[in-house]
């Protein structure tokens, strides 16, 4: 339900009405974000990136086939920022002030059916512009879609499938899901106890899918539990449960027969439970089934493995298909001394926080724009996704699921109090105090119940977080165990602001709201941890603050870690936000009870800028046109599985590199330069280079020599201090056009191999001897670094100086053939390749049947596709020194905007031409299915024209 909407911007209180005349309005499609049509201006708040918010009206007419006359019908917003007010045919549905929301209302009872129409009329008021620390954007910026269903059928998000435990055959324990602690507070236990107010129906028929596994070329070794034996292939018993709620809004009783059917990826049923299902008229019941699914194969980060849960009601003439719904089978458990295991693998959780927007789409962001993304995180070892820090669009929660990404689901960034919201600048006082906190005390518990409920079939979600960093220290809670706080983004921050004022909120209030929230959290799922991201804990921890949860989260505070995992011995820790900086993933690989980190952040977004120009932040891997930075590169050479090396670039007077996420922009995947100017040069190798297994053991033993000796009695001692001091057992040699300039000296501290070059133009290439898997090709790595067979002579990374533009290219972004990437778990290459076109492909959504399954809409989704546009010199090799200005123009679609990852450019996301940064800008147009579209790209200097069909 995503065309014919019409918009207006501007209050219009009449507008509810439904003869009102709407004819003169705005045509949009949805999703849709006013604020990104709105200039930049510096009158509006930095926090939200310097644009627009206000009010705005829409409103949207669509008819209901007569034969659905008698059924349920529900209407579904995926995201409204905010503040919306709903009508349907003149009568007013409700309210909603959290922006993110899913908000749903039944309308079986106002609908017209047949001929006559009907009208949804939406109010959206985003006036409060400081009211995040983050651009939100404004709108409907969220799918819509019309449920229609049986009168009885389940309730919305009613069906909750969750894994007791898995377990082989052979063995005589099994690895099981969290469901509280144990003796030493780790998060494993059966799930056998019943949750309470729900029908356990034992005596209902379970029927177990009884197919083999089959020898499958190219599988990706999900197994340990998977480990327990030096073979490949295992056989796995699952023991599930199904919980599902069921409601007979008709005016009679019903005895129906429930069915639930377990699909596996190639449709063939492995499992199928039933029972009888007797409700009274009006009456809502929730029962329970537990099963068996024999042969089964796991969700994992490497091979993300989906089953369809098919759910089925019938009745003596009629049968139908009520739900159907993607679930998977995995195991998650946090140790306090061994960090984080997935179906019984130990493994260090390699995250990216991300906000939601895309740039010069604002919040109303798509799927196959999150494809993109996700599929150069997934290239450069990223395995899970904090969505921060509130719920995002239901999309990304799918692919993660598809692609393999763990992930934090997150709530809330603030509780009843709100934070500083900054208005001119970051840390720039006065700043304002708008936002969610005013809504908090009302709303809390349906908010988190709605994220909750959504998002709960998710095999990727492995945490629930119920906040980000509101124990912030003075924003605006304080305690007297501390009569001076600072935060970690302290800069400039007036000294009364840092004093504890006793008129302020108390901060051990904190542990009451973490307790509530906690409980709630557990009432709905008791098959995840409960965590939060905390920002003080210096003071919180003394506060009982980390008492309701079971994973500890810490934003940075890598400092802390030894010292409170001594002090909570019970608690397993993650770092749930962390810098970019070697030291602090060190700090996860040498403390094997940091289950991992999340990087701040994965992608640029919008908002939280540091002052005008600027409109967003630069924290991220990739940049808002979603193009990889050097940090993407550098990261890569951390976290990669297989050998890698990269070369980065940066003028001498800007040495000071530092470790911090923004500490990176003076870095550069280049080598053009000024002749004679000194040059520092840098290059980063995975793990498996730089440490043999010999000298990894040995490192290990010295670190924990240094532990004993180095205790962090003060928290002003720098963490990367006391880390210790080693050199890596590889030898990187650095050439400029052939002529060897010696082996790098290695930096511990920044975790990289490091000379001094006076430039000259050429190739500069680096060339590491060990090592045999795979090589960087030669050629300009400021383009992209790809990977190829190693020689014997060793790994060489390098690169080019570049020439001016002379040439334009434009290309449609598809995923790479056979993706190169371990997506498709049990089935090979070919599926992966068959899996990630068709995540790309936006599917065109069916008309409901006679018998409606769960989640059908009445109309297609328009499908963005994206035109990556570039600058190549005379060889073909990126321009990125000689950027221009790039127009487009598009026939039979819509051009969206044009984003070019700069965030000082304040040309309107509304005009059709931007200039290239760093060479490239990437153009979205929207789509349908079937109808023609036609992209003229220009260059004027260049005097040159592409023409695209899409």
């Amino acid at each position: 339900m995503n065309e014919g909407w019409r918009f207006h911007y501007g209050d219009v209180p009449e507008a509810w009405y439904k003869g009102y005349d709407d004819q003169d309005w705005e045509k949009v499609f949805l999703p849709h974000d006013w604020s990104v049509h709105m200039p930049f201006r510096q009158e509006y708040s930095s926090g939200t990136g310097y644009l627009a918010g206000g009010v705005g009206w829409y409103r949207v007419r669509f008819s209901l086939p007569e034969a659905y006359r008698g059924k349920r019908i529900r209407v579904v917003f995926d995201g409204i920022y905010k503040n919306s007010r709903i009508w349907c045919n003149s009568y007013h549905l409700g309210k909603r002030p959290y922006g993110y929301s899913e908000i749903s209302y039944d309308i079986s009872e106002l609908a017209n059916f047949g001929e006559e129409d009907n009208e949804i009329s939406v109010q959206v008021t985003h006036t409060d512009l400081a009211d995040s620390r983050w651009f939100t954007g404004s709108g409907i910026y969220r799918k819509v879609w019309l449920l229609a269903e049986e009168p009885v059928h389940p309730a919305l998000h009613g069906i909750f499938f969750r894994t007791a435990s898995v377990e082989s055959p052979d063995q005589e324990e099994s690895a099981e899901v969290y469901a509280g602690e144990n003796e030493k507070g780790a998060f494993s236990s059966d799930s056998s106890e019943e949750p309470s107010g729900v029908d356990t129906l034992e005596g209902s028929v379970c029927k177990t899918g009884i197919a083999a596994l089959e020898d499958i070329d190219g599988e990706t070794d999900t197994t340990t539990l998977e480990d327990y034996s030096n073979e490949k292939k295992h056989v796995w018993r699952t023991h599930i449960v199904v919980q599902a709620e069921f409601a007979n809004d008709s005016d009679a009783a019903c005895s129906l027969q429930a069915a639930f059917r377990l699909l596996d990826a190639k449709g063939q049923e492995a499992a199928a439970w039933e029972t009888p299902l007797a409700l009274a008229a009006g009456e809502s019941k929730e029962i329970v089934l537990e099963g068996v699914v024999e042969n089964s194969h796991l969700w994992s980060v490497d091979a993300p493995y989906l089953y369809t849960l098919v759910t089925e009601l019938s009745e003596t003439h009629s049968h139908w298909i009520a739900d159907t719904q993607k679930v998977g089978i995995r195991t998650i458990h946090f140790d306090p001394d061994e960090g984080f295991f997935l179906n019984g693998k130990n493994m260090k959780i390699k995250g990216v926080c991300v906000h939601h927007d895309g740039g010069c789409l604002g919040a109303a962001v798509t799927r196959e724009v999150w494809l993109r993304r996700l599929l150069k995180m997934k290239a450069a070892g990223c395995n899970a996704i904090r969505a921060s820090h509130n719920p995002h669009m239901p999309e990304l929660y799918d692919l993660c699921d598809e692609m393999g990404f763990l992930m934090i689901d997150e709530a809330f960034d603030e509780w009843e109090n709100p934070k500083n919201k900054w208005l001119t600048g970051h840390n720039v006082y006065p700043p304002k105090h708008e936002g969610y906190a005013e809504d908090f005390p009302q709303w809390y518990r349906e908010d988190l119940t709605t994220m909750i409920l959504r998002d709960r079939n998710h095999p990727s979600i492995a945490l629930w977080s119920i906040g980000n960093e509101i124990d912030y220290p003075n924003d605006p809670y304080c305690h007297p165990l501390f009569q001076t706080m600072v935060g970690n983004n302290d800069a400039d921050k007036p000294a009364a602001e840092m004093m504890y004022r006793p008129d302020k909120p108390n901060a051990r209030r904190l542990s009451v709201l973490a307790a509530r929230l906690a409980g709630i959290a557990r009432e709905l799922d008791d098959s995840r941890p409960v965590t939060l991201a905390a920002a003080f804990p210096e003071l919180t921890s003394q506060l009982g603050f980390f008492d309701p949860l079971d994973v500890v989260g810490y934003n940075y505070k890598e400092h802390l870690y030894e010292q409170d995992h001594a002090r909570f011995p019970g608690k397993p820790f993650l770092g749930s936000e962390n810098s970019h900086s070697y030291q602090a993933w060190r700090a996860v690989t040498d403390h094997p009870y940091i289950s991992g980190q999340f990087l701040w952040t994965g992608i640029d977004f919008l908002g939280e800028a540091q002052g005008w120009p600027v409109h967003g932040s630069g924290a991220g891997l990739l940049d808002l046109a979603g193009y990889e930075k050097p940090e993407y590169y550098r990261r890569k050479a951390w976290w990669s599985e297989a050998p890698f090396l990269c070369l980065l670039t940066a003028h001498a007077d800007h040495a000071k590199t530092g470790e911090d996420s923004g500490s990176q922009r003076f870095v550069q995947i280049s080598w053009n330069y000024e002749p004679g100017e000194t040059v520092n040069v840098y290059c980063y190798a995975s793990p498996d280079l730089l440490f043999t297994q010999e000298s990894e053991k040995e490192r290990k033993a010295e670190q924990k020599t240094d532990q004993k000796i180095a205790q962090m009695e003060d928290q002003a001692v720098d963490f990367a201090q006391n880390q210790p001091q080693t050199s890596p057992s590889a030898r990187i040699e650095l050439f400029l056009n052939d002529i060897s300039l010696g082996m790098g000296s290695w930096n511990e501290t920044d975790g990289r191999f490091e000379w001094s070059v006076v430039f000259e133009p050429g190739i500069l290439k680096a060339v590491c001897a060990a090592g045999s898997a795979q090589r960087i090709d030669d050629g300009n790595t400021s383009d992209e670094i790809s990977g190829g067979n190693v020689p014997e002579e060793g790994l060489s990374c390098s690169l080019e100086t570049t020439g001016s533009a002379v040439k334009l290219e434009a290309k449609v972004w598809q995923p790479d053939e056979a993706a190169k990437l371990p997506l498709a778990g049990y089935t090979g290459t070919k599926q992966a390749y068959q899996m990630l076109h068709a995540a790309s492909d936006c599917p065109r959504e069916q008309k409901p049947q006679e018998h409606i399954s769960g989640g059908q809409t009445l109309d297609a989704m328009p499908y963005i596709t994206q035109v990556e546009v570039s600058l190549r010199d005379t060889e073909g090799r990126l321009a990125s020194s000689d950027d221009q200005t790039i127009s487009a123009e598009v026939e039979g679609g819509l051009l969206l905007g044009l984003e070019n990852g700069d965030l000082a450019d304040l040309t309107s996301y509304t005009e059709p031409w931007r200039r290239t940064h760093h060479g490239r800008l990437i153009l979205y147009v929207r789509t349908h299915a079937g109808e023609p579209v036609t992209v003229k790209i220009s260059c004027e200097r260049l005097e040159q024209t592409i023409s695209l069909e899409l």
